[in-house]
């Protein structure tokens, strides 16, 4: 008596959407739980996320950026102008501001600047508030790893399909809570948001490059966004000048790659 073979099993089919929705969902709450977490520490009384009056030397920036000059919205103390001598280090002690150059009867911030642009200045004209500096300092950390875990899930999608979800997983929380640059939330001033800012620009940078190295279409238009970013980051710290050779991989690959000139890949 014969009999029909059953048929076989249909293979297990990984829901692979299912799978990327989930992996997201809890990046997202390891990145959040992150920010949550520099926002606490950088906001601790007395700071505050924004104030009517400029607190700390980027608002005072700000403030003259807004009334069309560069110097801060900070008067010298007359007794400092009247001096013989304004930087004699003895006599103007008294009254002298701390770690901004005065010239010509004026204070200026000799700090990288591009924080003002990207952050100070515009969030006083939407908003009518002034940003805290540690504040700036909390989101420009927090960005930068957001960038960062942008940065290992490409990796890992292009280069390490195989691994496991948790690798990615362990990297973004190793990215966001084993990363030295968690320790600017500390006590924040006018000396961390320069530092934040740059290595959130730089990060930033990065990933534009990757988008232009491995985009079918519009490659020109990430090196654009890539060079703008590595600009600014110069313009708050200018020692990453030094990093301006990655701009010079992709410009290299994708006119080898291509064979045709650089400006057809837009």
């Amino acid at each position: 008596m014969s009999s029909t073979p059953s048929p076989a099993p249909a293979p297990l089919v990984k829901n692979r959407a299912g799978t990327s929705r989930r992996l997201r969902w809890v990046l997202w709450a390891v990145l959040l739980g992150c920010g949550w977490s520099y926002l606490g520490t950088a906001l601790r009384y007395p700071n505050r996320m924004f104030s009517q009056e400029p607190q700390g030397y980027y608002g005072l920036l700000a403030a003259g950026f807004l009334r069309g000059h560069l110097y801060a919205a900070i008067t010298p103390h007359p007794a400092l102008l009247a001096l013989k001598d304004p930087y004699d280090p003895v006599a103007n002690a008294p009254y002298r501001v701390h770690d901004m150059t005065l010239w010509q009867g004026r204070y200026y911030l000799y700090f990288g600047a591009a924080p003002e642009l990207i952050w100070f200045v515009p969030v006083k004209l939407l908003t009518g508030s002034y940003p805290s500096e540690a504040g700036a300092v909390a989101l420009f950390i927090f960005g930068g790893v957001g960038a960062g875990a942008l940065l290992l899930a490409a990796m890992r999608r292009r280069y390490y399909p195989e691994a496991p979800a948790w690798t990615l997983v362990a990297g973004v929380v190793c990215l966001g809570i084993a990363n030295p640059i968690t320790l600017l939330t500390q006590a924040p001033q006018f000396y961390q948001v320069p530092i934040s800012g740059a290595f959130f620009l730089l990060m930033l940078t990065l990933v534009a490059i990757v988008r232009a190295l491995h985009a079918a279409r519009g490659a020109l238009v990430w090196l654009a966004v890539a060079s703008l970013a590595f600009g600014l980051s110069v313009g708050a710290r200018p020692n990453y000048v030094l990093s301006g050779f990655a701009l010079c991989v992709p410009v290299a690959w994708l006119a080898w790659r291509r064979r045709r000139p650089l400006w057809s890949l837009a």
